[in-house]
């Protein structure tokens, strides 16, 4: 109950500052791309509505950024086994990215008028969100599917 109420108060918060001319960055999927077996592809979990009410009620504009890359094979295969080895895991994986180049591209912003029409459908929303960030891939093998939610 006190972590849905800390939910809403960060999530009002929020669109009061995004209203305010500021900029946040989401991680729609809200955990680390995860693959759904041992040794297949890590994919971004399904995107969560949290994202599309923040937008909608914000009159937010959207820009959708994709990052590249995807974390070890160990940390993959130790999602499946331990959720708190997968966090400890998540510490290295962080620390071995410092210094080092990260893909990232960068698409055109999507106002707010065009997203209202999917005020009826926030799972639509998310696709659509979704397919911008993912088109900016300059991986031929990128794949659209939603993997495992382990957060």
């Amino acid at each position: 109950r006190e972590g849905n109420l800390q939910n809403i108060n960060t999530r009002n918060e929020a669109i009061r500052f995004l209203k305010s001319g500021g900029i946040v960055g989401i991680f729609p999927g809200g955990t680390v791309a995860t693959s759904a077996k041992l040794f297949s592809r890590p994919l971004d979990p399904f995107w969560k509505r949290f994202t599309s009410k923040l937008i909608l009620k914000s009159e937010a504009t959207v820009v959708p950024i994709f990052f590249g890359g995807c974390n070890s094979r160990m940390f993959q295969i130790a999602s499946h086994l331990s959720y708190n080895l997968r966090m400890a895991l998540l510490i290295r994986e962080f620390g071995r990215k410092v210094d080092r180049k990260v893909d990232v591209a960068i698409g055109e912003k999507i106002g707010s008028k065009y997203l209202q029409r999917y005020s009826r459908d926030l799972d639509g929303m998310m696709e659509y969100l979704r397919a911008q960030s993912y088109l900016l891939s300059n991986d031929p093998n990128q794949t659209f599917e939603n993997g495992l939610f382990l957060g």
